[in-house]
């Protein structure tokens, strides 16, 4: 049943869950219908920088919620921080400052996009992926690829929300 609670043994359970769905597994995945390298400017490892920390911050988003009305999920998001935070050193060397400072824009960044209105914003659903992926040194105009970006990000978020508000956590941390 599509309503049943997710159990997790402890919020570091959960987080490691979260990262490796919806990060690791997600980030080949995520824009895969576009072909960023037919681009002359592409900056393959900024773009591969730029996709993970918005898969993290979309994670941040959907938790964000879910722990100022459950504490049990403050616990989560310091999990998930930890990991991020390892990650992107091994990857490109970031130390927890830089790591932090690039997570915390990505968020308002993404909630920027996912929590507008579609009625009052709808130019977003075009300048939001075409900004994203100029920083990445492509210049996309096709509204079509633009759109199906944008909704593939709101649908990454829409799907995260579900398993954040399906978990239970049984640890009390």
């Amino acid at each position: 049943m599509d309503d049943d609670p997710l159990i997790f043994e402890s919020a570091e359970q959960f987080a490691q869950t979260l990262f490796l769905m919806f990060v690791i597994d997600d980030e080949p995945k995520i824009i895969r219908s576009l072909d960023l390298s037919a681009s002359p400017t592409f900056d393959q490892k900024n773009y591969e920088r730029q996709r993970f920390v918005y898969l993290v911050a979309i994670i941040a988003l959907a938790l964000t919620d879910r722990a100022r009305k459950d504490n049990q999920f403050v616990a989560v998001l310091s999990h998930l921080r930890r990991m991020v935070r390892v990650e992107m050193q091994n990857r490109w060397h970031d130390d927890d400052e830089t790591a932090d400072d690039a997570i915390e824009e990505a968020v308002q960044d993404c909630a920027q996009l996912i929590l507008s209105s579609p009625e009052t914003s709808r130019g977003l659903s075009f300048t939001w992926p075409k900004g994203w992926l100029e920083r990445s040194g492509v210049q996309e105009t096709n509204p079509i690829r633009l759109f199906k970006m944008s909704y593939g990000w709101r649908q990454q978020y829409l799907t995260l929300l579900q398993v954040v508000q399906r978990a239970r956590l049984t640890d009390r941390c």
